[in-house]
């Protein structure tokens, strides 16, 4: 039993660190002077989680596809509070990209 929940727990890591590795180990873009990475939409596919079994015996979870539609933009850095509060308003303000460029 302890077997099992180490081989899904490997599993489900693998599945979560797989599209994370794949964004770390691209190459980085030639300009990156705000602090953010781009990265650029894409899809990758996944093992659900959870306890999946098939005439009681315990199977890999269901294979999903996800595909990002739109770029996602990355800080290389944990945003302070005063920066996230800045943004917030900036957005309410109507000032459209709200954290884009700080």
């Amino acid at each position: 039993m302890l077997i099992l929940m180490k081989m899904k727990t490997a599993m489900l890591a693998g599945a979560l660190a797989a599209p994370i590795l794949a964004t770390v180990f691209a190459p980085a873009p030639a300009d990156d002077q705000d602090g953010a990475l781009r990265l650029a939409s894409t899809s990758f596919s996944y093992r659900a989680a959870g306890d999946f079994s098939r005439n009681g015996r315990p199977v890999e979870g269901p294979l999903r596809e996800l595909h990002l539609s739109a770029d996602l933009i990355i800080m290389k850095r944990q945003v302070t509070v005063a920066e996230y509060a800045r943004c917030v308003d900036e957005a309410a303000g109507g000032a459209g990209a709200g954290c884009r460029g700080h």
